[in-house]
């Protein structure tokens, strides 16, 4: 959950977007401060395919939540 990323609060700045009809897709961009590069800009979507199983949003929160914690390093 987005709760587990609260010591990234001062260093990301990003706005959440989420589809679940026909298709899971969930989007995060926003901008990360890191020590070594200043500020990046990022843009991550990730979605389902049509047909298959669809990944839970919360699986694909997750892993959008740790790129950004790599970014803000």
């Amino acid at each position: 959950s987005r709760q587990s990323t609260r010591h990234l609060q001062a260093k990301v700045r990003a706005k959440t977007g989420t589809l679940t009809t026909p298709v899971s897709a969930s989007a995060l961009a926003g901008y990360a401060y890191s020590q070594t590069h200043g500020y990046i800009a990022f843009a991550v979507i990730n979605n389902g395919q049509r047909g298959a199983k669809q990944p839970g949003i919360s699986e694909l929160r997750n892993w959008q939540d740790s790129l950004v914690s790599l970014l803000a390093k």
